[in-house]
């Protein structure tokens, strides 16, 4: 019985191994001037996942300047500033806001042109510990762009 057990557990581990790697093959990290050149200027067309999966679009426009004008869908424009820290991260700030004052840092991917931004909170050394528990995706405006998940 235990031979079955031992055989039946190492069969399973070798097995799920490799699809549990194969999670994140087709995100590439964005950090140091790739990051910095993508953000710089653009207006990204995002949408966050909020509690309960609800899916929440908003506006991010990356100005020059290091500030940053924030729209959720239905809400006004807060001003904030963004920043990229530690050559991995990009962080955000709304002073002026009493509902999101910040930081928020996040670490971004790039899959099939869509940005995908995990949580400081939600990464491992070796990327997310769920590569479908993104905080944020964005498409940059203008860039033809989607999120949409490829059909198969």
């Amino acid at each position: 019985m235990k031979k079955t057990i031992s055989l039946t557990f190492t069969f399973a581990f070798i097995f799920a191994v490799p699809a549990l790697a194969g999670e994140g093959t087709n995100f590439k990290p964005i950090k140091d001037k790739d990051l910095v050149r993508a953000m710089t200027g653009a207006m990204m067309l995002s949408e966050y996942l909020d509690h309960g999966d609800d899916i929440i679009d908003f506006t991010e426009l990356h100005n020059k300047d290091g500030s940053t004008d924030y729209t959720p869908k239905g809400k006004p424009l807060e001003k904030g500033t963004w920043d990229i820290v530690g050559g991995d991260k990009i962080c955000y700030r709304y002073p002026d806001s009493n509902e999101h004052p910040g930081p928020y840092c996040y670490v971004i991917y790039l899959r099939e042109g869509c940005y995908y931004s995990y949580s400081v909170a939600r990464m491992t050394h070796n990327g997310p510990r769920d590569w479908d528990n993104w905080s944020y995706r964005a498409v940059e405006k203008g860039s033809g762009n989607s999120c949409a998940v490829p059909v198969s």
